[in-house]
């Protein structure tokens, strides 16, 4: 079967739109469950005053929140954003990036250490293989065999 430029062209413009949708669809969100354990690991390891711990320590709050982690793919590559922001109890309204504040640690928010949870969580996800599996099913959920 000959195939012409035009063809082929055509063939990698799909393929890229089904890496994209893959990555959206099925790599984030194993890469999100990837940080929210991390975060449980690495962020919530100690215990915080009661106040804190029942605003931020639930599914849909604090940096694991589903709320908070944003995904986006563009092409063959996805962008994770975690958008918490700090919670004014008084006011129910947010503020701050949490994220920067946990990740590098601030005295002024009484994080006095750096709990880096980002990178490590993507990174033990990859190593694990989370990763690479969502990819080939979100792959092969459009027809598209990589094995």
């Amino acid at each position: 079967m000959d195939m012409s430029i035009d063809d082929a062209v055509l063939m990698l413009d799909k393929m890229e739109e089904s890496i994209e949708y893959a990555l959206l669809l099925d790599v984030f969100p194993v890469a999100r469950e990837a940080i929210a354990r991390e975060v449980y690991d690495t962020v919530y390891d100690y215990e915080a005053a009661p106040v804190f711990m029942a605003s931020r320590r639930f599914p849909n709050g604090g940096i694991s929140g589903e709320k908070s982690i944003d995904g986006d793919a563009v092409g063959r590559q996805l962008t994770i954003t975690d958008r918490a922001g700090l919670q004014n109890l008084w006011s129910n309204t947010w503020s701050a990036d949490v994220t920067t504040i946990v990740q590098e640690g601030s005295k002024q928010f009484n994080q006095p250490y750096p709990r880096p949870f980002l990178n490590e969580a993507i990174q033990r996800a990859i190593q694990y293989g989370e990763i690479d599996n969502a990819l080939k099913l979100g792959l092969k959920k459009q027809g598209i065999n990589v094995d």
